[in-house]
């Protein structure tokens, strides 16, 4: 077997290992609890999992989803995280994987791999947690961005920039570029959460996106930091319409029967109860659109920058024929 292919294998193994405890961190991070204490254990029976019912994917699979010992259910988004995390985990690897076997190479490249995985499982993290809970916990963020300058000031060559950084890079510069990224990122959120709450009357965007977007540009500097925002707010409204169409949809399902009660229903009281149900699901149409939080569409729009943002920049330029220096190779 190639060590290429090996050390993708290994990368995908260790993710899915890592995925486990992402999900005990995902669930007990919000509550305050220690991700090291108690053990893994059932919440319908609390009888502790143990060690063979706790590997990862397959474990799941074998017991269908549910405790060895009361049967109660397992949720599948345990299956997912650490199926995620594993791709993650590879994906990283993949990207890296040629620097590693190259002679005199393989140290910056692993330190690399193991940054980047770190960033991956933050990110893994606080999208499960911003999905349950509505908040991107500084536990996660704020170190996230202490990582990021790292990287930025470790392995200057081998982050993520846009253009790539030339291998006479220095580390200082390398952290420069990091903490540029990590004020342009914040400093974006900030400005937008202003205007917004300004315009609208209301918080337009968290302090949670304001660190999210922060860490990122440590990692990623503040190119790719513009293109994660654009690429979040471009799969944001993709979705949100999404589901705004969905729920039209849905709702007029609901509304058809409802209409016909209004219209010929003789009892009064049933016409009343039958239009204010119309009124609800009206109401309640465009609301969809709002239940997914931002800090996904965040991690999304980093993701797609970290693994492909300096090809997507070049074919935007080589397809509208505009020259790139002026902009991105200002620092």
């Amino acid at each position: 077997m190639p060590l290429e292919t090996f050390l993708i294998i290994v990368a995908f193994v260790f993710g899915c290992v890592w995925g486990s405890f992402f999900n005990v961190a995902i669930y007990r991070l919000p509550r305050q609890m220690s991700v090291i204490k108690p053990g893994s254990h059932c919440f319908s029976c609390d009888a502790p999992i143990a060690w063979y019912d706790n590997i990862p994917l397959i474990s799941w699979l074998v017991l269908r989803g549910k405790c060895r010992h009361c049967g109660a259910p397992f949720s599948f988004r345990y299956f997912v995280v650490e199926l995620v995390s594993g791709l993650l985990f590879m994906c990283v690897m993949m990207k890296y994987v040629n620097i590693i076997t190259w002679k005199g190479h393989a140290f910056p490249a692993v330190v690399a791999v193991v940054l980047h995985w770190l960033m991956a499982g933050g990110f893994v993290v606080l999208t499960f947690i911003d999905l349950d809970h509505k908040i991107i916990p500084d536990g996660v963020t704020l170190p996230g961005m202490a990582l990021g300058l790292i990287a930025s000031f470790a392995i200057p060559t081998l982050v993520a920039r846009y253009p790539p950084n030339p291998p006479d890079t220095s580390h200082w510069q390398g952290l420069l570029q990091g903490v540029i990224g990590l004020a342009v990122g914040g400093g974006i959120i900030y400005v937008i959460a202003v205007v917004g709450k300004a315009v609208f009357k209301k918080e337009a965007m968290g302090g949670g996106d304001l660190k999210l977007m922060a860490m990122i540009g440590a990692f990623m500097g503040w190119q790719l930091v513009l293109l994660v925002l654009l690429l979040s707010a471009f799969s944001g409204a993709i979705v949100g319409v999404t589901l705004i169409v969905v729920g039209q949809v849905r709702g007029a399902k609901l509304i058809k029967p409802l209409k016909h009660i209004v219209n010929n229903d003789p009892d009064e009281r049933a016409r009343e109860k039958a239009q204010k149900q119309i009124d609800e699901i009206v109401e309640n149409q465009t609301a969809w659109s709002s239940q997914i939080p931002f800090g996904p569409y965040i991690v999304l729009g980093a993701l797609i920058a970290f693994f492909f943002g300096p090809d997507l920049i070049d074919w935007y330029f080589h397809l509208f024929h505009r020259a790139p220096d002026a902009i991105t190779r200002l620092f």
